[in-house]
């Protein structure tokens, strides 16, 4: 897409604007990172990509579980508990590389929902501890659902390839899929929406959204979910942020969670307002709705919800036009 000035893209370095309104594409045009630092570095390079200047600025911090003995069980039983029948095939709809034909799927199923890179390295930790590998997951029959591609991509690279990926990447669509792809393997001749016998082991971040085990309970499922992480709050990072924004340290603020967007929200005085020249980028319409209420304004929400859309808003390429301005008043 041409920019607002009519260039195919960032223009050169010696060409760019240094006023204090810069644009995007500007070599010192400053984006503050609010990621966890995971050693996932992708919204770095997209940002890097498209000449920004990335800044960390992390407002929440990734902590083991309180109990870990329930992450234990889960990944000892994935290895070594009871012994599942070893599928034929793929579910119908799989998205995983090179798929067999789809053929009946025997019910019922085990499935191991996969929502983030955090949780393969959690699993590949405790699989570690254990002198086991993603491989041995695969040989007892479990068949992976994954939301994203980048998590899809990171299931690959780890050796336990997803056999079913949503179209879109949210818990909502991978219940839409998950329900589609077992009621099809039932055999019936036509798609079910029960899942009564299935079986999905879910380890994911505390206190992370309900959508989609309680869909899954609500169609008969069985799930079982374990907290393999936990995302805490770093209010003195939230505070660092806040300085630098007033300051106008950075020209936009991305944010890839709610939980995110609550910790700088709740770091912000009484009374005060978002200095206009500071934009916000968000995910997604879930990380948007947690800054209804707060000083916290949007400006870009990508059409696509991965790190590379969110770049790509920022720079004009990629993005629905729903600046709004979420403030008490």
């Amino acid at each position: 897409m041409m920019d607002v000035e009519g260039r195919s893209g960032p223009s050169p370095p010696e060409d760019r604007p240094r006023d204090p309104h810069r644009v995007p594409g500007a070599s010192s045009f400053r984006v503050a990172v609010t990621r966890p630092d995971t050693g996932d570095d992708r919204l770095r390079e997209a940002l890097e990509a498209r000449g920004f200047t990335p800044v960390d600025h992390p407002l929440l911090r990734i902590v083991p579980p309180e109990d870990p003995a329930p992450l234990r069980r889960l990944v000892r039983e994935l290895v070594g508990g009871p012994e599942w029948p070893v599928p034929d095939s793929r579910l119908p709809g799989s998205q995983g590389p090179e798929s067999p034909a789809p053929v009946e799927a025997p019910v019922p199923a085990t499935w191991l929902l996969v929502t983030s890179r955090q949780v393969i390295r959690v699993l590949d930790q405790e699989l570690s501890s254990l002198n086991a590998g993603p491989d041995e997951i695969r040989v007892r029959g479990v068949r992976v659902a994954a939301v994203g591609s980048a998590t899809a991509d990171a299931l690959t690279e780890w050796g336990l390839p997803p056999d079913l990926v949503p179209d879109r990447f949210t818990g909502d669509d991978l219940l839409d899929t998950l329900v589609r792809a077992a009621g099809e393997g039932e055999g019936t001749g036509a798609a079910s929406t029960s899942l009564a016998g299935h079986r999905f082991l879910f380890p994911r971040a505390e206190r992370a959204r309900e959508v989609l085990p309680e869909g899954l309970r609500a169609r008969g499922a069985h799930v079982e979910l374990v907290t393999a992480y936990r995302i805490v709050p770093d209010p003195e990072g939230a505070r660092e942020l806040w300085a630098a924004v007033e300051r106008g340290e950075v020209e936009v603020v991305t944010f890839t969670s709610g939980s995110a967007v609550r910790t700088l929200a709740g770091v912000i005085p009484e009374g005060a307002s978002w200095p206009p020249g500071v934009r916000v980028a968000v995910i997604g319409p879930v990380t948007a709705g947690a800054a209804e209420g707060t000083p916290i304004p949007i400006h870009h929400v990508p059409a696509e919800f991965t790190l590379e859309a969110l770049a790509a808003a920022i720079d004009g390429d990629d993005h629905e036009a729903n600046p709004t301005s979420n403030t008490d008043t």
